[in-house]
Order: structure tokens, then C-alpha cells, then sequence
């Protein structure tokens, strides 16, 4: 039957029309067969799998029939409907196809009747069909051919559709659509095709957000409302509306308040009043009845779907008023609370009778849909809600006696579904698929352009992310300090985060988990497109959002792998990182940090449930899958971004701010008690986190782990642990290497004084540290075994920290028994280099990685010589630039080492067989120099012994020569193809380049030469030993020489070929008769041409010049002899030969002076070797400088590690020196320090320092003796004065005579002070008394007067505020002052009118009664006083000082400096 159909279908290729474009009778007959067969066709292929296959196989027959009238597109819905197998396999092409064919031929609903029945089975949506079909009807410039009537009703367009309306207005009749006009008909069902493809709740809110953007609802609600529009089309209009407004994710804010959509809500009062009637006819007569219309029940149906979806997901009774308000905008309704409540009040009415009915005509769904809406309505209206809904049974009520039957079958029921869910869990074909249909719908999502792609396009990449992250975050609600989401949207924004996720990982071509291990630069940038884009668009903050409190831990878990990869760059994501920052920041982000708190506090509490977990052989660890949420903060923290390390110690904008670095502690403290390997693999990505966010370093960070935390007691208790239970060593290594760079972490950056040094000192265990720097295996077994790399970098981090502890604690070298020579201490895989950082210079220790090992010894001999000296800068800028090539040189070797082929290619053995090429080439020249042979009237010839040599020794060179040929192609030409590749050179000129790099040219030339030497001639031979000057320099300077000056050269040959003409042309005229008879029997000089090459030939060979060649003569040709050979002999050969000599003198000048600086001058602080070798007390201080201090090997081999190693692992000096690098700086190189320089110079001043206080403190003690002595001299000279004195009076009067003196001595002040404590000596006072027995006291009186007082910090405004109190045994005397001079903090009490006070009688013997002076200070305000003791003197000092000013200082309390009291006494 189905192939005898097929060929009656197959008769309307027959079919044509006539002249007049008509069918004749025939054509007419075969038309109305094949419309039967069709209509068979659809019953036979009704919902019958089997037999829709068979039509499937035909479809494109059908599709190609949809013009001819027959009805095919009936069957192309029969084909496909409820078959969800055939949906998925329709190829795409048809959409296209028939898309053009509504462009060009016109629009036809048979052309939608494909697109009509792939979309959805039911509620269900094949999701790549949806999305293809609404691509390719509203794609950009697309839809305006394919849209009819999607225009508000007032455009000029919609009165079309009026008028082809308006003829079935008031007819009472279920139109067809091929009963419809066909624009109509053309118009409802696109309206329909667009509606099925937002059905579903999976992966269709891009679709929504489309089909919502092509035609705006209020346009439809007025289509829907217009008097004009018959039943049919409100039908479909109105289902439109349903799917594409009312029940979506994708919300559209303000239609709770549109005027339009209340006004079609009101209107459904007078639509559902005669529901219930007409539901009743129908129950009566039955849906075949003609007065029985199923289009105005559908019309009802739909609209209580859409009276439930608005006040389920829209409706909000607190934005209407009590009262009659105007609202601003016209487009928002004016309707009040009351006004509302009555609308809702008849909606519940009308729909509870429908309800209360039950019709048998409506189905359970249907009926549960009114029931729905009867809740809704009861809830959207407080005077409902104590209305009751009358409980229908929807379905048929068993039999009395039944029940107990009903319940086992209920069971057996239960169980089948049970088993069903469980088969489909374990089906990985089912879940196969319906990850298929989600990849399906991610991959047309990436098809989207971005805004800067220059293409049109009506949905750009970006809007509908930031559609998409606002839906999620509007749905977002706090309540009770925790946020809230609907279950519904927690499932839909659980798979749009998913989604994000999934695209990233798409463009980076692994998943997050394989990014971390696998990934690197190449898939981040190949991400950078959609985390930009993501960044940008709110999925950031989203994310932080999401992780809250009170949010499903599904969707929380989602948002931390969106996060992870968001966050996913070597080196730091910044951008993001930036969002991030400003997000914690400005938003209240309490709810993140204290679900991060309790995420780690989760997995602390499974870690302490479970205890020590001892896995089998091959299972994993097998942690929670929160643990990421450490991974995401590390990322964070990448890179050292500091306010993001801040920010996990506090928030200072929170009301609560929580300090994760606690959190991060106690977490650690758990699993360093717990010795199992899951232990380990997590304390990995814990350490990982905390060395992150103290690296930089963030000093907060670091003093609050070192100081606020056992951050140190826990890292030490991991280091002492041994390798137990079901452990890994490389694991443990490498937990243990993450918390010696923590120590190093901790004290990076740190003062000297800092606390933190003192904290780590007091518990770690240093000998355990020094027991891992010499010994990184921790199992026992094989201890003698050659260690890994692994172990040997933890070694050498641990002799990093080592010499950072001993740094600040030198007796720790002598405690621990390290050396303190830093030679000592590099070898064996650590280097050390001395960086410049944070303004100062420090030592790095690193473990060299192995592939420096690579780098031959040719390749850094060509960069010591070859290295721009020019100055110290140029040096090492262009060391950095050929660290590049010798990186690639390095790895490119280490390619070769993977494929197993180093050890016969490398520049080790390139060289060397060249080197054997060469030899070659000297031996068979030297057996060619004496065995090559030419006898009288023979050709030359070897004999057959040599030749046999010479031959052997010929096709060994030839295939050595071939071997360092294809040396320089496998291990040179792929070096310089990736530079130029790095170059960003296309490949064309790459392939030219590289094929005719000189050194590739020349050894093919040099294979060339001996290989024409063995099957040609010898005489190719002997250019074979030119290869010397390839090999040495000081050969290449020899051509160098000639080739560098070639210009001069040239023009000097230019001059000389000139000078020729002129003397060939004199020779030819006047003197070509005087040649030699040897050179004139070759009949020269026939012609000038001939003449001038005579001139050339012999003029420039022969010594004596072109007059060599013709005959001796002292005529008119001597004169012409004599000024070639000054002109040309002497003069311009000589000048050439001078160019050349001195160019060569020139360039060995240069040489040595690179020699000098190669081997005299530091190459990278560039500082002579004097200065070392004299500051070194050992000898060779320089050699060890180079060798150690700053080997310029170390700094490249520190430049490999950090190109070795991930951004993401560098700590802030290697952050630092990797970003000098990448802007190709040199301020990291310590150029003109060095520290054992810095040491040296250190030590010397010490020394000098020592000696110039010795100095000093000599200084001082001399010049108190010399005080003293001065003192003593000046008493003495003025004793012998008074006595000379006396003598003179004696002699002239007879009788004593008093004299005064009114001057000073000179040097004749006498100064007392409390730090001259001696007092007179016994000599001193006989001599005293010797004076009194000459002078005679009896009789005589001491007097003293107070001259001033100097020094005072705080002078006293009045004179009765400062005095002098001289206290004579019981006597006290008041000086008072009589002028006080504040600027010069000075007080007066006496001047030449004052007069003196007689202190007492002097006796005739020794007096050593004592006189104390004491100066008062009265306080102004509080008139307290204050007495400060000046000095106590006897009366023989006081005498011994007359005439002279006794000077006595003193100090006084809380004031700094001395004051000094002036006194003058005097005998009377």
C-alpha cells in the first residue's frame, strides 16, 4: 500500500499547467489521487513508529510537494507526531530551505508545517530544533521578510489583516487553516511555530528572550482585545502570549502594571461567564456537534492558563493604591486595590464553576490547571482566602471492596517507577543524550556574535548574558540573614551557571579539573573571548552571590567551578579579580565570607568523622567536591593581587567580618594530625591557598598567620612527619615544599626587627629543616639512590631558608654547623644569584632545573664573545634577548631528548664533527703538498698509494660533512624557525628564511666542495681549509679587516685603475718601443688597451713599478718611472695596505678589550676585579665572585626556571624579576653591588669606626691634663705675681701696701665644675700658707661678688623670681639679681657699681673652712621653690682665685646642657 501511494505521489511530476498557468481535467483528476493518498498517508502514519519511519525516508518528497496542493504538509505532521527519535534526525537544511522558499515564493503555512511539528512532544522541547528554527525565521534582516502582522494594531499593516478578517467576523464556525485566507492563515501559523518553541522549562530562555524581542506584548494583547480579530486567531494569539510572556524564566519587568494586560484580564470575566454553558452543550452533544465550538473552549481554557501564570509569577498586590491615582506613565494601569480584588473576585467565580462542573470532555491535566488557578486567585485576594474549593475527583471512583486491590496495585506501581528511575540513572545512553541536548543548545548559544564582531545581528552574546544573569540575581531574596531563591529558578539558574561553566571550558578544550593539571597560557587565551565577555556581563559577582548561605548547595557547588573558571589565568586573572575586589567591597558581602567559613568548616568536620582514611591500591583520595572553594580563593589571590589577600583577613565595610586566615589555620591543624593520603591531598591545596595569600608579600597576612595563629606549630608538625599508613613520598614532598616556601612566605619582606623571625625560630625544629636540605627521602628505603628532582628542590628551598634564618640569627650557622661561606654552599644542583628588590640587594638560592643541562658549551661561548659590551647596560639587555634564543635552543633539545635522539644530535657533536671535517681537509691538503708530483713535459699525478688515501680519507670527509649538515638542520634551522615564528613573520618568509640561513647555505657549500673534490678534481680541495676562519675568531678578524673598510678600498682601487689609464696612455704614445725583449716578443703594447693591461699587470707586481718591465734609461722616461713608483708603488698600495693594516689593528684592539672585560670586569655588576681581589681576604676574591656571587650562567639558568615554572607558583621577588623580563628591564640585575662588597666594606668600617674613637677618647684624656696643667700654671703664675708685688712695695716704701688689680691674667679665669672633684694637694696649701706667712691674712677680710649666671633653658621673667644663696658657716647671703637676658639665657647680679659681700676673716694658716654656693628658682605660678645645689669651695681655693673670674657649672634637673656661675672674690 505505502509503495503503490508513493508512485501515485510520485505521478505529479506530470502535472502542468496550460497556457493560460490552469490545470486541465487530467492534471485536475491526478491532483484530488494523490490528495487521497495523502490523506491515507496521515492516518497511516499517525502516532505508528514504524510506519513514520517509512515516511521519514521520504520526507524530502513530501517538502518538495508542499506547492503542489495535495495536502502533504498534513503528512509531514503525521510523520513526526509524538516521534521525539525522528525530531532530532531532521537535517538542518530543510530549515533553510524552507525558509527561503517563504523569501522568494511567498508566505504559505505548508512552508511551517515542518517547523510546526519538530518542536516539542507535549511539554517537552527538542531544544535544537527550537533554537535552530526561531534562528533562522528572526535572524538579522531575515524576519522583516518572513513576519506578517507582527505590528500594533494602529500600524498600517494590521488593517490588512483587518480586512481579511473581517469577512468571518460573526461566523459561528471552527475555521482550518486551509480554510483561512492564506496570509491569515500564513500569520497564525508562524504564531504558532514561534509559541511551540518556547514550550519547556529546558534550555529555552534564549529562545524566549528572542521570540519575546519580535513581537512586544502589549501589541498582542491589543491584537487579542481588537473588535476585528475572529476566534481562531485569538485562539492562537492568545497561546502565544502564554508561552512567550507569561510562563517563562525570563521575566519582563513592569507587566504587573500594564494597562494592556489588565484590560485582557478583565476581559476573560465575559469569556469564562459562559464557560460553564458551553462546557455543558458540549458534554451534551459532543465535540462532533457543528453547534459545538472547540475553539472557544480552547480560547477559555487558555485563558485561565494565562489568569494563572500572571498571578502566579507577576501579580504584586502591594503596588495598587486604595485610592484613584494617575500614574505618570500611560502605559501602566490606573485600577485600584478594590478594583482589583472584584476583577480577581469574578475570575475565582467563573473559573470555580467551570471547576465545580467536572466535565468528562476536559482532561486530568486540564482540569489541574484550573484548580491551579482557583489557588492562585484565592492567594492574589485577602477577601478569597476564606472561600473553599470544592474537592473534584478527577478521576473514576473504584468499587466498595476495591481498596485494598487499588493499594497492591498501587505499590507494584510504585516499585516499577522506582526500578524505571534507577535503569534510567544507570543508562549512560540516556544520560548521554541528555547531556547531548544540552551541548546541542550551548553550541548554538556560542554561535552568537559579540558586540565588537562587525556583523548584523539582533541578539548579541553579551545582551542575553546580562538578560540571563539578571533573571537569576532579581530572584535572589534575603530573608531571616540568608538569601532565597524558588526552587523552579534554582533548577533553571543552576544549568545557566552550568552553562557559563561549559562554555569556558569548550574554548579552553578541557574541563576545569584537567585545566589545573594540563592547562596553561594557550587555553586561557583561547577562554579570553567568553570570560571577558562573562566578566563583564555580571557573572562574576554573580558568583560570589550565589555562594551565600541559605542557597542550594547544587547551585552554590556550580557557581564555585563558574568561579574557578573565570578566574583561570597564568599569572592572575586581574580583571576579574578586580570585579571580584570591588563586589566584596561595595556590596554587603557578609553572607559570602560566611558561607566560605562554613564550606571549610564542613570539610574540617569530614575530615575529623572520617579520621585516617587508608586507601586501597588504585583508589584516589576522594574528598568533597566543596573543596574547590579553596582552589577559587587561591585563584583570587593569584598573581599576589594584595586587596584580595587583605580582604580575606577583614572586611572593614561588613557590619561582621569574618578572618578566613583562622579558618584556614584550624582546618590545616585537623589534617596535620591525620597521617593518610587524603589528608595529604587536601593539606596540598590548603597550603597552596595560605602561601598564596601571603606571597607579595601582604604583611598582614604574614603577621597575623606568624603572630595571631599556630600556623607555625601546624607547618612544623608536617614537616616532622614520616611517610605512614597509605601515604605517597611524592605527595608528601610536596607538601612539605609548600610549607618551607610558607616559612619563606612568612618572613619575605620582613625587617629585621620584625617579630615574625623570633616566632619561627621558637618553634620550628630546625635540625629536622637541615635534615631534609641533605636528605629529601622520607621512606628509609633506597636512601643511596640518586634523588629526584622533586627531593632536590626541596633541598634547596630548605638551604634557602636556612641561610634566611642564619641572615637574622648569625649564631644559628654555628649552632646548626652550616657554613658561612656562601661557595660552600652552591653546587649540586643550587645556584645562587643576588637580585636587586624592594630597593635593596638579596641573595637567591634555586634549584637549577635540569633542563639547563641542555645548553652546550658552543652556545655560551658564542655569547660571551658576541654579547654587546658597548656599556654595562647594553650588556645585559642583550643578554636577555639571547636568553630567549638559547631557551629555545635548550627546549628544542630537550624535544630531541624525548624522541630519543639527543645523543647522536646535538651542538656538542655538530661541533665536534665539524671540527673532524676540518682535520680531514688538513690531512689530505698536507698528503696533496707532498705527494703531488709533476715531472718535466708530464702533467701532474699522484702516486696510486696516496691517491688511495687521499680517496678514503675524501668520502670519510664527505659523509662527516653530510652528518654536520643534517646537525644544523635538526638541531639549528628549527631553533631560528621559532624565533622567527615568535616574530610573528608569516610562514612563507619563515620557509624562505630558514632555507637560506647562511650557515645552512655554507656547510651545503663546504658538502658541495668535497664532493666535487672527490668525484671531479683535486683542485677543490684546498678551498676546504678556508673553514678556519668559521671556526676562529681571530681568522674572521683577518677578513674582517678587508671586508670592513671595503668602500675605502674600493675607491682606492678606483683611483689607482685611473692613474693607470693615464701612465698606459704616455707609454703608448711616446715609450712603447722601450719594453724588455722578454715582454716585447708577446708583441705587447700593440694597442692602448693592450698598453694599459701591461701597466696594470706589471705595474703592480713588480717592485720597482711598470718601469721594471721596459729598459733602463735615464731619458725623458726616467722621470715617469720614478713618479709611478712614488704614485702608485708607494703611494696608493701602501695606502690600502695601511686601511687594512690598521682596521685589523682596530678590530684586535676591540678584542682585547672584550678579552678585558671578559675576564677583568664582572659581567653582571660590572666591577673590576681589583676591587674584589682587594677587598677579598682570601685570595682570588673575584674568581670566587664570578664563580658564586654572580655567575652569569646562575642568572640564565634563573631565568629558565621562572619560563619553566607556572606564574601561578612564583612568590614576589620571582613575580617581580618575571615582569622586568617580560618588559625586557634590567633593574633586578644588582649592577655596581654586590654583598660581599657591601660585607667587606662593612668590616672596614668597623675598623674605622674603632680607631676613631680611640682617637677621639685619646684626644680627650690629653686634653684634660692639658686643662689641668693650664689651671695649675695660671694659680702659680698669678701667686709669683702677688709675691713680686710685695717685694716691690718693701723695697720702695718700707711698709705694706695694699694693691688691686682691676684686669684679668690672661689664661687667668679659673674654672670649678662637680666634674673636678680633685682638690688642692698638700703642696698646693704649704704654698698657700707660704703666701700667707708672706702676705700676712691677719688683719684681713675675703669679700666675693656674683657676676652672673649662663645656660638656663627657661630664663624667669622677674628679678625676685632668680637668686644666689652663699652659705658661710652659719651665715647665708642673698644675691639677688639685677638683669635678666632672655635672648641670651643669661641672669646678672652684679656689675662694676655693685659691691661686695665679705664673706669672713682669713686666718694666718691653712683655712679650709668651706663656702657653698646655691642658686633659687621661685616658680612663678606656684610660687614654688626650687634650690639647686652650684658647688662648695674652701676658703683658701676662694683666695687662691682672687682677682681672677672662678667659672663653676652645674647642672640642672630636667633641663638639658650645663649652666656655668661666674664669681670673683677678692682680699681686703
Amino acid at each position: 500500500c505505502f509503495e503503490i501511494c508513493m508512485k501515485v505521489i510520485g505521478l505529479l511530476e506530470t502535472v502542468e499547467v496550460d497556457e493560460n498557468d490552469q490545470l486541465d481535467e487530467k492534471a485536475l483528476n491526478t491532483q484530488e489521487i494523490c490528495r487521497l493518498c495523502n490523506g491515507l498517508f496521515y492516518w497511516f502514519f499517525m502516532k505508528n513508529p514504524k510506519n513514520q519511519e517509512l515516511g521519514y525516508g521520504e520526507l524530502e518528497m513530501f517538502l518538495n510537494t508542499l506547492d503542489d496542493d495535495v495536502n502533504s504538509h498534513h503528512v509531514v505532521d503525521a510523520i513526526f507526531c509524538g516521534n521525539e527519535v525522528l525530531m532530532r534526525q531532521v537535517p538542518r537544511k530543510y530549515f533553510v530551505e524552507l525558509v527561503d522558499k517563504i523569501v522568494k515564493n511567498g508566505k504559505s503555512h505548508r512552508y511551517l508545517s515542518l517547523f510546526a511539528a519538530i518542536v516539542n512532544v507535549g511539554n517537552k522541547n527538542i531544544v535544537e530544533n527550537q533554537v535552530e528554527i526561531v534562528m533562522n525565521l528572526t535572524s538579522p534582516g531575515r524576519f522583516q521578510k518572513v513576519a506578517s502582522f507582527f505590528v500594533p494594531v494602529h500600524h498600517v499593516d494590521y488593517s490588512e489583516k483587518r480586512e481579511l478578517m473581517q469577512p468571518l467576523l460573526g461566523i459561528e464556525k471552527d475555521f482550518k487553516m486551509d480554510e483561512l485566507p492564506p496570509l491569515l492563515a500564513y500569520h497564525i501559523s508562524l504564531l504558532k511555530v514561534l509559541s511551540r518553541c518556547t514550550v519547556g522549562r529546558i534550555n529555552v530562555t534564549a529562545v524566549e528572550a528572542k521570540v519575546q524581542s519580535v513581537f512586544a506584548y502589549n501589541d498582542i494583547v491589543d491584537s487579542i482585545l481588537d473588535d476585528g480579530s475572529i476566534l481562531v486567531t485569538k485562539l492562537y494569539m492568545s497561546e502565544f502570549f502564554y508561552n512567550a510572556v507569561i510562563d517563562v524564566e525570563l521575566s519582563i519587568p513592569g507587566l504587573e502594571l500594564s494597562k494592556s494586560v489588565w484590560k485582557l484580564l478583565d476581559s476573560y470575566r465575559e469569556v469564562l461567564a459562559n464557560a460553564k454553558n458551553d462546557l455543558m452543550e458540549a458534554d451534551s452533544l459532543g465535540w462532533a456537534s457543528p453547534l459545538v465550538s472547540s475553539h472557544k473552549i480552547q480560547y477559555m481554557l487558555v485563558s485561565i492558563r494565562i489568569v494563572q501564570g500572571f498571578f502566579t509569577s507577576y501579580f504584586d498586590p502591594t503596588v495598587f493604591k486604595d485610592t484613584q491615582t494617575t500614574s505618570k506613565n500611560k502605559e501602566q494601569t490606573n485600577l485600584t486595590r478594590s478594583q482589583v480584588d472584584e476583577i480577581i473576585q469574578d475570575l475565582f467565580r467563573f473559573i470555580s464553576s467551570v471547576h465545580n462542573l467536572n466535565s468528562p470532555r476536559l482532561s486530568t491535566e486540564v482540569k489541574e490547571n484550573i484548580l491551579n488557578a482557583l489557588e492562585t486567585l484565592k492567594k492574589s485576594s485577602g477577601k478569597l482566602r476564606a472561600e473553599a474549593i470544592k474537592l473534584v475527583d478527577f478521576d473514576i471512583t473504584p468499587p466498595i471492596g476495591a481498596q485494598e486491590k487499588k493499594d497492591d496495585h498501587e505499590d507494584k506501581i510504585i516499585k516499577k517507577l522506582q526500578s524505571f528511575i534507577e535503569e534510567i540513572e544507570s543508562d549512560k545512553t540516556v544520560l548521554q543524550k541528555a547531556e547531548n541536548e544540552n551541548v546541542a543548545f550551548i553550541s548554538l548559544l556560542e554561535k552568537l556574535p559579540f558586540v565588537a564582531d562587525p556583523v548584523d545581528a539582533d541578539v548579541r552574546y553579551e545582551a542575553l548574558i546580562r538578560k540571563l544573569v539578571f533573571h537569576i540575581r532579581e530572584n535572589i531574596k534575603i530573608v531571616d540573614n540568608q538569601k532565597r531563591m524558588d526552587p523552579r529558578v534554582t533548577t533553571t539558574s543552576r544549568w545557566i551557571v552550568r552553562a557559563f561553566r561549559t562554555m569556558i571550558e569548550n574554548r579552553m578544550g578541557m574541563s576545569i579539573y584537567e585545566r589545573d593539571d594540563e592547562g596553561g597560557e594557550k587555553q586561557d587565551l583561547a577562554a579570553a573571548p567568553v570570560v571577558n565577555a562573562l566578566n563583564t556581563c555580571g557573572a562574576t559577582a554573580l558568583c560570589l552571590d550565589l555562594i551565600a548561605d541559605g542557597i542550594d548547595e547544587s547551585l552554590q557547588m556550580e557557581a564555585i567551578k563558574l568561579g574557578v573558571g573565570l578566574l583561570f589565568k597564568e599569572g592572575g586573572a586581574l580583571e576579574v579579580q578586580n570585579i571580584m575586589n570591588t563586589h566584596l567591597r561595595k556590596s554587603n558581602s557578609e553572607l559570602f565570607f560566611k558561607q566560605v567559613r562554613l564550606t571549610i568548616q564542613k570539610l574540617q568536620a569530614w575530615h575529623n568523622w572520617h579520621q585516617i582514611i587508608e586507601l586501597k591500591d588504585g583508589e584516589e583520595p576522594n574528598p568533597p567536591e566543596e573543596i574547590l572553594i579553596l582552589r577559587m580563593l587561591q585563584l583570587m589571590c593569584e598573581g599576589h593581587y594584595l586587596p584580595n589577600q587583605d580582604i580575606m583577613r577583614e572586611q572593614p565595610l561588613n557590619t561582621i567580618s569574618y578572618n578566613l586566615l583562622d579558618d584556614f589555620v584550624s582546618y590545616l591543624n585537623s589534617l596535620s594530625r591525620l597521617p593518610c593520603r587524603t589528608s595529604t591531598c587536601a593539606g596540598i591545596r590548603l597550603t597552596a591557598l595560605i602561601l598564596e595569600v601571603i606571597q607579595g608579600p601582604c604583611e598582614g597576612n604574614q603577621v597575623h598567620f606568624a603572630m595571631n595563629t599556630e600556623l607555625v606549630e601546624a607547618l612544623n608538625r608536617l614537616n616532622r612527619a614520616k611517610v605512614t599508613h597509605d601515604c605517597v613520598e611524592d605527595e608528601e614532598i610536596e607538601l612539605k615544599k609548600t610549607s618551607i616556601d610558607i616559612f619563606q612566605g612568612l618572613v619575605e619582606g620582613q625587617g629585621e626587627k620584625s617579630g615574625v623571625y623570633d616566632r619561627i625560630l621558637s618553634i620550628v625544629h630546625l635540625d629536622i629543616i637541615l635534615l631534609m636540605s641533605k636528605n629529601a627521602s622520607f621512606t628509609g628505603v633506597n636512601e643511596n639512590a640518586e634523588p629526584t628532582e622533586e627531593q632536590l628542590i626541596l633541598q634547596t628551598e630548605c638551604v634557602v631558608l636556612l641561610q634566611t634564618l642564619c641572615n637574622f640569627r648569625p649564631s644559628l650557622y654555628d649552632e646548626l654547623g652550616i657554613s658561612r661561606r656562601v661557595e660552600d654552599i652552591v653546587g649540586s644542583g643550587t645556584a645562587m644569584i643576588e637580585i636587586i628588590w624592594r630597593n635593596d640587594i638579596h641573595r637567591r638560592f634555586f634549584y637549577v632545573p635540569r633542563i639547563c643541562d641542555y645548553l652546550a658549551k658552543s652556545s655560551k661561548d658564542s655569547l660571551v664573545e658576541n654579547v654587546d659590551r658597548s656599556n654595562a647596560e647594553n650588556k645585559l639587555i642583550d643578554f636577555l634577548n639571547r636568553s630567549h634564543d638559547l631557551y629555545r635552543e635548550v627546549k628544542h633539545q630537550q624535544l630531541l631528548t624525548e624522541m630519543n635522539l639527543s645523543k647522536i644530535f646535538n651542538l656538542t657533536n655538530k661541533d665536534r664533527a665539524s671540527w673532524v671535517t676540518f682535520s680531514l681537509a688538513f690531512i689530505i691538503n698536507m698528503i696533496l703538498l707532498f705527494q703531488y708530483k709533476a715531472y718535466s713535459g708530464s702533467e701532474p699525478n699522484i702516486e696510486d698509494q696516496p691517491a688511495l688515501v687521499i680517496l678514503v680519507l675524501n668520502a670519510i670527509q664527505a659523509a662527516v660533512a653530510a652528518f654536520v649538515l643534517l646537525q644544523n638542520l635538526v638541531v639549528r634551522v628549527p631553533v631560528l624557525y621559532q624565533k622567527l615564528q615568535a616574530a610573528n613573520i608569516n610562514s612563507i618568509e619563515i620557509l624562505l628564511y630558514t632555507a637560506a640561513e647562511p650557515m645552512t647555505l655554507y656547510y651545503l657549500g663546504y658538502l658541495a666542495f668535497v664532493l666535487l673534490g672527490y668525484f671531479v678534481s683535486y683542485s677543490f680541495l684546498p678551498f676546504l681549509l678556508l673553514d678556519i676562519i668559521v671556526k676562529n675568531s681571530t681568522t674572521q678578524d683577518v677578513l674582517n679587516s678587508v671586508i670592513f673598510p671595503r668602500r675605502q678600498i674600493a675607491m682606492g682601487g678606483i683611483i689607482i685603475l685611473f692613474i693607470m689609464q693615464i701612465y698606459a696612455f704616455f707609454l703608448f704614445m711616446y715609450f712603447r718601443h722601450d719594453l724588455v725583449a722578454d715582454v716585447q716578443q708577446d708583441h705587447f703594447c700593440r694597442n692602448l688597451f693592450d698598453c694599459y693591461l701591461v701597466t696594470l699587470g706589471y705595474g703592480l707586481r713588480e717592485g720597482g713599478g711598470v718601469g721594471d718591465v721596459f729598459r733602463t734609461t735615464l731619458g725623458k722616461r726616467w722621470l715617469l718611472d720614478v713618479s709611478f713608483y712614488l704614485a702608485i708603488s708607494l703611494g696608493m698600495l701602501n695606502l690600502i695596505a695601511g686601511v687594512i693594516i690598521t682596521t685589523f689593528g682596530q678590530l684586535r684592539e676591540n678584542k682585547g678589550i672584550r678579552v678585558a672585560d671578559t675576564v677583568g670586569v664582572c659581567f653582571i655588576c660590572n666591577i673590576d676585579k681589583q676591587v674584589f681581589d682587594r677587598a677579598s681576604a682570601e685570595p682570588e676574591g673575584f674568581k670566587t665572585h664570578v664563580k658564586v656571587d654572580h655567575n652569569m650562567w646562575n642568572y640564565m639558568y634563573f631565568i629558565f626556571l621562572l619560563w619553566e615554572q607556572d606564574n601561578d607558583d612564583d612568590d614576589g621577588m620571582e613575580q617581580y624579576v618575571r615582569r622586568a623580563i617580560a618588559a625586557n628591564e634590567i633593574v633586578w640585575f644588582p649592577l655596581n653591588k654586590a654583598i660581599r662588597l657591601d660585607a667587606a666594606s662593612g668590616h672596614d668600617d668597623s675598623l674605622t669606626a674603632g680607631m676613631q674613637k680611640n682617637i677621639a677618647q685619646t684626644e680627650s684624656n690629653i686634653s684634660n691634663k692639658l686643662e689641668k696643667f693650664q689651671t695649675n700654671l695660671t694659680i702659680v703664675l698669678e701667686q709669683l705675681n702677688q709675691a713680686l708685688k710685695k717685694d716691690m712695695v718693701l723695697e720702695g716704701d718700707g711698709e705694706k701696701v695694699p694693691q688691686r688689680r682691676n684686669t684679668h691674667f690672661h689664661n687667668g679665669v679659673h674654672e670649678r665644675g662637680h666634674d673636678e672633684k680633685e682638690a688642692l694637694t698638700e703642696s698646693d696649701f704649704s704654698e698657700a700658707n707660704a703666701m700667707n706667712d708672706v702676705f700676712g691674712n691677719e688683719g684681713r677680710v675675703l669679700t666675693l661678688r656674683v657676676l652672673s649666671v649662663t645656660g638656663l633653658n627657661v630664663v624667669p621673667e622677674d628679678n625676685n623670681d632668680i637668686y644666689c644663696n652663699v652659705v658661710f658657716e652659719d651665715s647665708t647671703y642673698k644675691i639677688e639679681s639685677i638683669l635678666i637676658a632672655k635672648s641670651e639665657r643669661t641672669v646678672v647680679f652684679a656689675d662694676d657699681s655693685t659691691p661686695s659681700v665679705v664673706i669672713c676673716e682669713l686666718n694666718d694658716h691653712l683655712d679650709d673652712r668651706p663656702c657653698h654656693f646655691n642658686l633659687v628658682i621661685v616658680q612663678p605660678i606656684t610660687g614654688a621653690i626650687q634650690t639647686i645645689p652650684v658647688e662648695t669651695l674652701k676658703v683658701d681655693e676662694l683666695v687662691l682665685a682672687e682677682d681672677a673670674t672662678l667659672e663653676m657649672f652645674f647642672s640642672i634637673p630636667d633641663q638639658t646642657g650645663q649652666c656655668k656661675l661666674s664669681v670673683m672674690t677678692a682680699r681686703e
